[in-house]
């Protein structure tokens, strides 16, 4: 394996082993990024990644990191994308009572939260 292909082996263990919170030591990175991956806790194909060491790796192994960190990446996305609409849905319901509070004194504020609602990709009602 080349060192670009052991640097890209890196990058995905490393990704797959955030967020980093402020004090946490190498070894729990490489066991956030090991359960993260499907892998147990302590593999040698974390460590040997981690370190940039991969370059020995059969393709085999290499490709199988890769279809872990695709799995990984793949429900990272959506993940993000019910947080989104989460937000969404709570920035709809926020203009809605804001609208029935007082329309005319949080106008703006309900423009605001309905243009976030549209920024997250959520279609927000149109105000009159």
């Amino acid at each position: 394996m080349s060192s670009s292909l052991a640097l890209e082996a890196q990058r995905m263990v490393r990704e797959a082993a955030q967020p980093i919170p402020a004090g946490e030591t190498v070894k729990g990175q490489l066991r956030r990024a090991a359960r993260a991956l499907g892998y147990g806790d302590g593999d040698w194909h974390i460590t040997y990644a981690w370190y940039g060491r991969a370059g020995s790796w059969s393709a085999t192994a290499f490709e199988e990191l890769r279809s872990r960190y695709s799995v990984w990446k793949a429900r990272q996305s959506a993940n993000a994308d019910a947080e989104k609409q989460k937000l969404a849905v709570l920035y709809l319901a926020m203009a809605d009572r804001l609208e029935a509070n007082d329309a005319e004194f949080h106008r703006d504020d309900v423009a605001a939260l309905l243009a976030m609602a549209r920024r997250l990709g959520v279609a927000a009602k149109q105000t009159e």
